[in-house]
């Protein structure tokens, strides 16, 4: 997730790039500026998420930003060999650390304000991580909007968000179906 957030040179705006559920393979024509974008089903890439598909919107916007929050406040990758404990994806891990009520050993002690000169104290490390988990929620309707989010992190008066000790379970009623797009 983090390593798809670039920054422009000189003013660092920063730009999105693809987050996983896409990826470009070279087109079988012998036209050299064709290239195929193929979308899939979230377990075939790896996505926890059961929007991903070619259709962005707004949900799953939250969704990829609480997986930025948790990647980069861990330190890790969102997903891949780099997750602890055996679990696939970091969210699950930290979910697993929230539930025992050890959230802040996700936390990248380089971040953490100690004699380093880390940035974050202990509680904004744990209501990031919340905002995080409560934006990865698998259920879109259970996620927060990017208003709350914001409100959330911007004034240590608004509250963190309440997060069960457990990941709440989802089950969707649809399947997505497997499609390829030529762009």
């Amino acid at each position: 997730m983090a390593s798809n957030v670039f920054l422009e040179e000189g003013d660092l705006t920063p730009r999105l790039g693809d987050f996983g559920c896409s990826w470009l393979e070279p087109s079988s024509t012998r036209d050299d500026h064709h290239i195929r974008a193929v979308y899939g089903l979230p377990e075939v890439l790896g996505c926890p998420v059961p929007n991903c598909t070619s259709k962005a919107t707004f949900r799953a916007d939250v969704f990829y930003f609480g997986a930025l929050i948790i990647e980069v406040v861990c330190g890790r990758r969102f997903f891949g060999h780099g997750v602890p404990g055996g679990f696939r994806f970091l969210v699950d891990w930290v979910w697993s650390l929230h539930g025992d009520g050890r959230i802040l050993e996700a936390v990248d002690a380089e971040l953490l304000l100690e004699e380093d000169g880390g940035d974050l104290n202990r509680t904004q490390a744990e209501r990031l991580l919340l905002v995080g988990l409560v934006c990865s929620n698998e259920d879109r309707d259970k996620r927060l909007d990017m208003d709350a989010i914001v409100e959330i992190l911007q004034s240590d008066n608004v509250p963190p968000p309440v997060v069960p000790p457990k990941r709440p379970i989802f089950a969707p009623t649809y399947h997505h179906i497997h499609t390829m797009t030529t762009v």
